[in-house]
């Protein structure tokens, strides 16, 4: 069946022809709704509106199957992501860079970065399998390193 066939309003008639150039409603079963939003123009209403004429017609769109990630990857993908920002600003702490440059850089507060570069570092004596009483011992160590880095860096 021709799509000009078909009592769809303006809109809806041109992001099928125009934007998507289709002109039959057998090219159109071929689609998904979800697809459909994905065309300029063409939104959830105007999909409502293609359905349920479509519907009269006897055409149906192609099922699409959407997947949607699990809460849980989805949180275990914002830790790593958190976990990966931590350590690189230890690593920038490390570097030289005082907690008050890296809260600019960051857009964060001193305390913040304080928190930060503590929880980066019991997350790599965790990974390490080094037992948390040496983390004071480690920290030290880290700020040192920090001010021999920015002590080298005036320089």
């Amino acid at each position: 069946m021709d799509i000009d066939e078909l009592e769809l309003s303006t809109r809806a008639r041109n992001c099928l022809i125009t934007w998507m150039g289709i002109k039959t409603t057998e090219e159109l079963e071929k689609y998904s709704a979800a697809e459909l939003l994905n065309v300029y123009g063409l939104g959830r209403i105007t999909r409502a509106e293609l359905i349920e004429v479509l519907g009269k017609h006897g055409v149906q769109l192609r099922q699409g199957v959407t997947v949607k990630p699990s809460r849980a990857s989805l949180e275990a993908e914002n830790r790593k992501k958190s976990i990966a920002r931590y350590h690189a600003i230890l690593e920038q702490y490390k570097q030289g860079y005082t907690q008050t440059e890296l809260a600019k850089m960051h857009k964060l507060t001193d305390s913040r970065i304080g928190q930060i570069c503590t929880k980066a570092l019991r997350n790599y004596l965790r990974q390490e399998g080094i037992s948390f009483d040496k983390k004071e011992e480690m920290w030290n160590d880290i700020v040192r390193q920090s001010r021999a880095a920015r002590k080298a860096r005036k320089t």
